[in-house]
């Protein structure tokens, strides 16, 4: 039977409709409805879902065909559909998340092993794009064991940069990665703004874009979703196996610092696995507490809840100099309204789903 005359469409994943019957499929074929999905279509024979295939910006994931239908070449529309879609969202690099078992069909379709789990695999569509990441990098001229941190500063506070001091202090070169993602409050390119202006003073330290091989919507799309406490152990195992087996090794790192995380579940499980993980790799985890004022733990957090409330004053406490001056500009400023605005829009989508009105 021709795979045409079963009908494709596209689900509208706002109507709860559309989305009840892709999670039933999903579930039937033992995977999950990923909540940071932002397309999503099917293939139906009749009123029934035999196969669906989604994508999370270029990430491409949830593709599944039942059992019934396979050996008819669905895979292959899908597929097809997947990256017209992503050609006309513009994006050239592609990531694919699924499980080991799949890593043969997708191969044959183009994509390459860049980093594997206990459940899941990481393919992209080029054979050589991390590498490519790792070359574009600004390098000491003398390549020297190094230390790395990893983080996102949402804004760059107080302390992050007690951490890259510490970081800078006992160790002779420092990469920082910033992550790329611009799913934060703060923008990306704000973000790497203050990092600079806040460390400038430090002439050891390499600041890097983190792009889509650390922390990324491909490695850990569920470090995105911790406001609602969404934890996925593969994502941090898939996100630590990348960094040890092709960033770490690139540049000699051979130390990863991390702050204590008290609060957040889903940093908190990550900072565990990488102790689990990186060591017998080869790289020593090093887990420094927070820096405190007052008694109490600086956080990002901290700062978004002060600019919200207009609590100008207290944010002196908690982040540099220069990230205050930015804060108090009219640039910074709007970042207190867009963080009301955020904490009304999620409460609306909160009571949206307990009541199931859309």
């Amino acid at each position: 039977m021709s795979t045409e005359l079963y009908e494709l469409k596209t689900l509208n994943l706002k109507h709860q409709c559309d989305r009840i019957q892709l999670k039933d499929f999903l579930e039937r074929e033992d995977l999950s409805l990923d909540a940071d999905l932002d397309y999503a279509l099917c293939i139906s024979d009749g009123d029934k879902i035999i196969a669906s295939g989604c994508a999370a910006g270029n990430v491409l994931k949830c593709i599944a065909v039942n059992e019934s239908y396979q050996g008819q070449t669905i895979t292959n529309r899908i597929m097809t559909y997947l990256r017209l879609r992503a050609y006309h969202e513009g994006f050239a690099s592609l990531f694919l998340y699924t499980k080991p078992e799949n890593e043969a069909v997708f191969k044959d379709l183009g994509f390459f092993l860049i980093a594997s789990s206990e459940n899941a695999i990481l393919m992209e569509n080029t054979s050589d794009g991390c590498q490519r990441y790792i070359d574009s990098l600004v390098l000491p001229e003398n390549r020297k064991e190094a230390a790395a941190l990893v983080m996102n500063c949402n804004p760059f506070t107080l302390g992050h940069r007690y951490l890259i001091e510490k970081a800078c202090r006992d160790h002779e070169v420092v990469h920082l990665f910033i992550l790329k993602e611009d799913l934060s409050v703060f923008s990306f390119n704000d973000r790497m703004n203050l990092v600079r202006r806040g460390t400038k003073d430090l002439k050891n330290l390499y600041i890097h874009e983190g792009r889509d091989y650390i922390i990324s919507r491909a490695t850990f799309p569920s470090y995105f979703l911790k406001d609602q406490k969404i934890l996925d152990r593969n994502h941090a195992l898939l996100d630590l196996d990348l960094f040890s087996k092709k960033i770490a090794p690139s540049l000699g790192i051979t130390t990863r610092l991390v702050g204590e995380e008290p609060f957040c579940p889903v940093t908190s499980l990550y900072n565990s696995l990488m102790k689990e993980i990186l060591p017998p790799r080869g790289i020593k985890v090093v887990e420094i507490p927070r820096k405190e004022v007052e008694g109490a733990a600086v956080s990002a957090t901290k700062v978004r809840k002060a600019l919200a409330v207009g609590n100008i004053d207290q944010l002196k406490n908690w982040v540099p100099p220069s990230t205050y001056s930015f804060l108090i500009s009219a640039d910074g400023a709007r970042y207190g309204k867009m963080i009301r605005e955020k904490e009304h829009e999620d409460h609306e989508n909160r009571l949206s789903r307990n009541t199931g009105v859309q």
